[in-house]
């Protein structure tokens, strides 16, 4: 008795030691293994949004096979009608952004140069006017550090698109893939699963299984239509580049609680450039989206919730941005619910 006890210990220790050699090697390459798995990520992705289809002409006497090909068939006739729709506007108004930064900076500069004319032929104090013309230099510095940043993030905004281009179309391959041989992969997981733990592995994998395609279907239409309504409402109020802010609001939407603002902040941003009364009308149209995403859209479109209290959510967004930027935000909802499902079974099953 005494030795099985020291080979637990032993065993403890071991998997302690591995587990955390493997926690490190994550945190140490995490940009490397996010890049690799992204493609997964998003074939994965396709494949919960185009099972349920696929399900249903299985019962309808189609073959699997056949019902994969006619759904891929339509899915990329979808997909191309939209990037046809979608991929002109976008690089105008990404061209146009750019090419328009010089103007924006010499703008805000003669404003600026303006306003310090102003102060220097005024009855002001000389201290007062020194302390003017600081203050509008560190202006003039910051805004000019501000669009150069602006057109950075632009290109490698550019180069974000490009790649996540290719990730999508490798990620149809791999989604192809899982439908086509998702019967192969349960049974050669199932093979890997001690017998009397596979009832146990199999429910807690039905139940992931739940919390994964509520969140990815649901989050995914409520991205679409909150991108939909910022679109329109910024093209109301007559802001520049509107298709660019818009889809750039609703992909922030996804990350919850912090997503809203993130969102809101290029918008404004480029509608200040004109005036701020556009600016204000900016905020107020992410301000009437995001009240009715969260009374009317989510509450709707989100049916079963995550299970996780606010204070939790909060929490593991920042931990997991901390540690991981934008793909960790955005992972973390869903992960730490899938980690919830995985406990809760574990204690079942101790206990």
């Amino acid at each position: 008795m005494e030795t099985k006890n020291k080979y637990i210990k032993i065993g403890i220790i071991v998997s302690l030691l591995i587990l955390s050699a493997l926690g490190y090697f994550i945190f140490a390459n995490s940009a490397k293994i996010v890049t690799i798995i992204t493609p997964f990520m998003i074939g994965i992705i396709i494949a919960y949004l185009l099972n349920p289809l696929i399900v249903r002409l299985e019962r309808r006497k189609l073959s699997r096979g056949l019902a994969i090909s006619l759904i891929g068939i339509l899915f990329l006739i979808i997909i191309s009608l939209v990037l046809n729709m979608i991929i002109p506007i976008l690089y105008s108004n990404i061209s146009d952004l750019i090419s328009n930064i010089p103007n924006y900076t010499n703008y805000y500069n003669n404003g600026v140069n303006w306003l310090q004319t102003q102060v220097n032929y005024s009855m002001l104090p000389q201290q007062v006017k020194d302390i003017v013309a600081s203050q509008v230099k560190g202006n003039i510095n910051y805004l000019q550090g501000f669009f150069l940043s602006i057109l950075k993030n632009s290109l490698g905004a550019i180069s974000s698109i490009f790649s996540f281009f290719l990730n999508f179309i490798l990620g149809i391959f791999i989604a192809f893939y899982f439908l086509k041989d998702i019967d192969f992969f349960k049974r050669q997981v199932s093979g890997l699963i001690p017998r009397n733990w596979r009832g146990t592995v199999s429910a807690t994998a039905a139940e992931i299984n739940v919390v994964i395609s509520n969140y990815i279907q649901g989050q995914l239409t409520v991205l679409a239509i909150v991108a939909l309504l910022e679109t329109i409402g910024l093209t109301i109020v007559g802001v520049k580049y509107s298709l660019v802010l818009g889809i750039i609001g609703g992909l922030a939407n996804i990350i919850p609680y912090f997503g809203p603002f993130i969102g809101a902040v290029p918008a404004v941003a480029i509608a200040i450039l004109d005036s701020p009364t556009k600016a204000l009308f900016a905020i107020l149209v992410f301000v009437i989206v995001q009240q009715i995403d969260n009374s009317i859209i989510s509450p709707k479109i989100m049916s079963q919730s995550m299970g996780l209290h606010p204070l939790t959510i909060i929490f593991v967004i920042l931990f997991f941005g901390t540690f991981f930027g934008l793909v960790g935000m955005i992972l973390a909802v869903p992960l730490t619910a899938i980690l919830k499902v995985i406990g809760k079974k574990i204690l079942e099953k101790i206990v």
